[in-house]
């Protein structure tokens, strides 16, 4: 949740993606853009990132890397790292980014 407020206090057009039910609160904290993730595969709708934070992880890293621009980068949470057998970024421990991981 911070992530996102933080990054809006530097200018950056912030995008969520969740699930329908938590679009208005993604929202009320600040994203610009909301993707439903069950309703649309971010992954396939030709928009680019500069960063990427993943809390979930229930895509794969060339999925995900496939949404960044040249100079894109990752950083996945704790539950995104024990749900892909990638394992090169760091642990999240929860108080920036709002996600409800382990």
């Amino acid at each position: 949740m911070f992530a996102v407020q933080i990054a809006k206090s530097f200018g950056a057009d912030m995008t969520g993606i969740c699930s329908t039910k938590n679009v208005d609160m993604v929202r009320s904290i600040g994203a610009d853009h909301v993707v439903d993730y069950t309703q649309e595969d971010f992954t396939k709708s030709g928009q680019r990132y500069d960063l990427f934070f993943d809390c979930v992880g229930n895509h794969s890293l060339s999925a995900r890397r496939g949404v960044l621009t040249p100079r894109g980068d990752i950083y996945r949470g704790r539950r995104a790292e024990q749900s892909v057998d990638d394992r090169s970024y760091g642990p999240c421990d929860h108080s920036a980014c709002g996600c409800h991981g382990s």
